[in-house]
């Protein structure tokens, strides 16, 4: 199995499942935020202004509610973002710190409140982003200073695949070989590995 070098780089590990063919333009090891706007009586709101923020970095981009109020941004870093909307006679609403995960998806529906622009409505969870059913994508990442703090197997930072939810330890194969482990039931050459955003797997062992 590779070593890889964790200081001064951000680690992305990701461990996908039966992952569906990518969108469109959508770059490896990114994600996706999506969701539809609407108003209190359930009618979808066209034209209305979203603004994505990366609250680490508080770099932003904007986009406009479609014909029937969806909005989609793709190729998104994974970390944690908010999520703000805005429309002439409703009040401004804000969610907040939504975690977007390597090659994962989020929807989050919104809905407008009649009112002054002035005003805000701050939620701090959308109903139904917190659980993913948009893909069965399975990851996790990983950042620098976590990679140097975290215990780790032979000081291999691949042996903090056994963070992601539903890993096996890595074991040893029918000849002898070491696999490096096992999420969810599927085999460890189903595994991806991402170093500062590219593909850093092998394509024979997945590791």
């Amino acid at each position: 199995m590779k070593k890889l070098c964790a200081s001064g780089l951000f680690f992305m590990l990701a461990a996908a499942l039966i992952a569906p063919a990518p969108t469109f333009g959508q770059v490896t090891g990114t994600g996706t935020i999506l969701g539809t706007v609407s108003d209190a009586s359930g009618a979808v709101v066209a034209g209305a202004q979203v603004k994505l923020t990366d609250r680490a970095t508080s770099s932003f981009q904007g986009q406009i509610t479609n014909d029937v109020g969806r909005f989609t941004f793709s190729s998104v870093k994974p970390g944690n973002y908010d999520i703000e909307v805005t429309m002439k006679g409703f009040r401004k609403v804000v969610v907040a710190n939504q975690e977007l995960m390597t090659d994962g998806e989020i929807n989050v529906p919104i809905t407008l409140e009649v009112g002054a622009a002035t005003q805000t409505v701050e939620v701090t969870s959308a109903p139904g982003a917190e659980l993913q059913t948009l893909n069965s994508t399975m990851s996790t990442s990983v950042g620098g200073s976590s990679l140097l703090q975290l215990p780790s197997i032979d000081r291999d930072a691949a042996s903090i695949l056994y963070f992601v939810p539903t890993a096996a330890p890595k074991f040893n194969g029918a000849e002898g070989n070491v696999t490096s482990g096992q999420i969810a039931g599927a085999t460890s050459d189903q595994n991806t590995y991402y170093l500062d955003g590219g593909n850093n797997s092998s394509g024979l062992e997945g590791d």
